[in-house]
């Protein structure tokens, strides 16, 4: 078994903003090229219990490629990229935008794999049961919690509120995640953009209901995370970016089988601080590991359209070691 080393949350100089300084930032350390032996390799997690690493360590699938993963919390995918550009860590846990943008700064970033796919259940906008909102149209001019503004949930949200709503727009609000769910049961928030493990409980509870998901509909399946690392690290440990989206493949396949799910939700509840019996109750994304070619220039073409990204290079950005066939 491959194991975890786990360290604390990140020095709060690496949560400044990931674009800042991106075409020069700071001097990452010498990085040390593939040789004999198991590589460790420090990966920035969020700690969400849909983050599918933990799993594919605990099956020995990163063991197999001679790589031990070393887990570092931090607070954002920005945070994570930011963490990456600092040469902290090897590989972040992203979210596209952010990892896009800040290519577009000038950050040699690569993809080393997918993390997650949306689908149907995936993502969903929630609000207040009983609250009066009963359709997207009802979102005109509420406010809508996200954790983060300027993302892909706000961009996708904008564009499905505004097309399921007939034309509505929101006011977006950043909420922490842990907050987000309660927000809307409170009244705080009209409406929240969450991924549909938060809201498990919620559901059960009846305190909340969904409106639909931006994520998937009229979008269809698209990544909704990435591992990714410098160009400098990835050039120079071809062989463990290899084995890693290998790895993340293998997981994918793991995690996406329902023969595994009893094991799989004790192991991701001890690591996310839930309950195997809550993540049962969740919907979840699809997992990934290596990307099509078509998954991820859907997702530019989204993201161009709403002139968050510029011209993307497709085979800079997405190596041959991470593509799906």
């Amino acid at each position: 078994m491959t194991r975890i080393r786990s360290s604390a949350v990140l020095p709060a100089a690496l949560l400044l903003p990931v674009l800042a300084g991106c075409s020069a930032g700071p001097a990452e350390p010498p990085v040390a090229s593939d040789g004999p032996g198991a590589q460790t390799v420090r990966v920035s997690t969020l700690g969400f219990c849909d983050d599918p690493v933990v799993w594919g360590v605990e099956q020995g699938l990163f063991a197999e490629q001679g790589i031990e993963v070393e887990l570092t919390t931090v607070q954002s995918g920005a945070a994570g990229v930011a963490a990456l550009q600092a040469g902290e860590i090897d590989i972040a846990y992203a979210n596209p935008l952010t990892s896009l943008q800040a290519v577009d700064a000038g950050f040699d970033l690569r993809v080393l794999s997918g993390s997650s796919l949306s689908n149907e259940t995936s993502n969903e906008v929630i609000v207040a049961e009983g609250g009066g909102i009963e359709t997207a149209a009802d979102l005109d001019g509420a406010t809508v919690a996200l954790n983060a503004l300027g993302g892909l949930a706000e961009i996708l949200t904008a564009a499905w509120v505004a097309e399921q709503g007939d034309g509505a727009s929101v006011e977006f609000v950043a909420v922490p995640f842990a907050d987000q769910v309660t927000s809307v049961e409170s009244g705080a928030v009209e409406s929240a953009e969450v991924g549909a493990s938060q809201a498990a409980e919620a559901h059960e509870a009846g305190t909340v209901r969904s409106l639909g998901n931006p994520f998937f509909d009229g979008v269809g399946e698209i990544p909704t995370s990435f591992l990714v690392a410098s160009g400098e690290w990835a050039e120079a440990n071809p062989e463990t970016a290899e084995g890693f989206a290998a790895a993340m493949t293998a997981t994918a396949a793991s995690a996406n089988d329902p023969a595994n799910d009893e094991e799989r939700f004790a192991v991701t509840a001890e690591a996310c601080g839930s309950t195997p019996e809550a993540l049962a109750a969740s919907a979840e994304p699809t997992y990934a590991g290596r990307l099509t070619v078509e998954q991820f220039t859907t997702l530019i073409d989204l993201l161009a359209d709403a002139g968050a990204v510029g011209d993307v290079d497709v085979d800079a950005v997405l190596p041959a070691s991470a593509r799906a066939e």
